[in-house]
């Protein structure tokens, strides 16, 4: 994974971001937060490029034998902020992804304007269907 560009990762999130508001007629100004989100709080639950580049995990054995993976899945880990996670642990992605949406919507919930009321979305989870 460390011979794709950050820039492509960063180029591939926003032109899917721009086609989704684009197919959905949202506003331009629809934060980005909203997009990744998870669904049970009214987001769109998006794959983010950077986020599986980073997430993305390999069963081949011959790649772990010539690898240091361990020490290149606490890197990434700390890239995605969830530098309090013990890489040595049995590592789920859906439960990284998870965490990853959960910050996304915490982080649209902070927001000075597009954010108010957003925080009803998690407190009353019945209502958002």
């Amino acid at each position: 994974m460390k011979r794709i560009p950050s820039k492509f990762l960063s180029d591939a999130d926003i032109l899917i971001r721009t086609t989704v508001k684009e197919i959905l007629n949202l506003p331009s100004d629809t934060p980005d937060n909203m997009l990744y989100s998870p669904k049970k709080y009214k987001g769109l639950g998006l794959y983010k490029a950077s986020w599986e580049a980073l997430l993305a995990k390999t069963k081949n054995i011959y790649v772990s034998n010539t690898r240091d993976l361990t020490n290149e899945i606490q890197a990434s880990l700390d890239k995605l902020g969830l530098a309090n996670i013990d890489s040595s642990d049995q590592i789920n992605v859906s439960s990284l992804r998870k965490l990853l949406r959960d910050k996304e919507f915490d982080s649209w919930c902070t927001l000075p304007q597009k954010g108010k009321g957003v925080i009803l979305y998690k407190e009353y989870t019945p209502g958002n269907k």
